[in-house]
């Protein structure tokens, strides 16, 4: 009889680098076991921190029961969603800003080009000046390339970083238990949400940038031959936020609005009035001072 009858087998190159997933324990705690789940705060909880932050919530459960479904929540859902459209978003930063770096250096060799021709017509009177501007163009070209090249650094740490995290979720979503995916949810729930506020403070701060050489007219006693002018505009990758994971809260009945009786007319055409409100008793009261 084969030891691995019941057991699927998964090449071991594809097995994620965090794959103990049940196994996620409470930091601040000596890493006690995550038991319990707290609805009005939407967090896991050992039995420590239900003592010392949960000890007046109402709804309060234990993790066997509120992973009851957990694959088909709406949490899990929009955690691998999540995962989805950052990899998705990182791949077209990675991508839009290599582009962007070949367009920049070809925009600068047609500067360079632009600034021999104007050499041309001046030559020993501009040589000079010449070597500076194209200095100034190296610099601000190469602080550009630099930049997007920063992008596309932390870019790639952002994609690494998500990668293992669909690859956790794919096998939850495969192979793991309710309680896994269910704990694998609120686990790297922080991770994810710090995920995406990267990538979003990425793309609201990227931006683009035109090289234009802007000459002066030629003289006989000629100071400059013009000087690099960039034109930033924000980049056209745009990263929309996914709705936040909801937490499995019941639905609370909206209360309705108390009944009044009509008692008398108030005469206001000589008052003016800056606010009202309902006190416990359910009475209007205008405010006019």
């Amino acid at each position: 009889m084969k030891i691995s009858r019941n057991h699927e087998l998964i090449d071991i190159n594809r097995m994620p680098i965090q794959t103990n997933i049940a196994d996620q324990c409470c930091f601040k705690h000596d890493n006690l076991p995550f038991e319990y789940f707290c609805i009005d705060h939407d967090v896991l909880s050992c039995k420590e921190c239900l003592a010392e932050s949960h000890r007046s919530c109402q709804k309060v459960m234990s993790v066997d029961i509120a992973c009851k479904g957990a694959k088909q929540s709406q949490s899990f859902i929009d955690a691998t969603e999540l995962v989805d459209h950052v990899l998705e978003t990182t791949h077209t930063i990675g991508k839009d800003e290599q582009d962007f770096i070949e367009n920049i250096v070809k925009e600068a060799n047609s500067v360079k080009t632009a600034v021999r021709i104007v050499k041309e017509e001046a030559i020993r009177h501009i040589e000079a000046l010449e070597k500076s501007l194209l200095h100034d163009l190296d610099l601000k070209k190469d602080k550009i390339i630099q930049k997007s090249k920063t992008t596309i650094k932390e870019t790639e740490d952002i994609k690494k970083s998500t990668k293992d995290k669909q690859d956790i979720f794919d096998l939850v979503n495969k192979h793991g238990s309710e309680k896994q995916a269910f704990i694998a949810v609120h686990a790297y729930k922080q991770d994810l949400t710090d995920l995406e506020k990267r990538v979003t403070g990425i793309t609201e701060k990227s931006t683009r940038f035109t090289i234009n050489l802007n000459p002066q007219k030629l003289q006989e006693s000629i100071h400059s031959i013009g000087s690099i002018e960039l034109s930033e505009v924000p980049s056209a990758v745009k990263f929309v936020q996914k709705k936040k994971c909801q937490s499995q809260m019941p639905i609370v009945q909206a209360q309705s609005m108390p009944q009044f009786v009509y008692k008398q007319d108030l005469d206001t055409k000589n008052v003016e009035i800056y606010g009202m409100t309902i006190n416990d008793n359910n009475e209007v009261i205008l405010v006019d001072t």
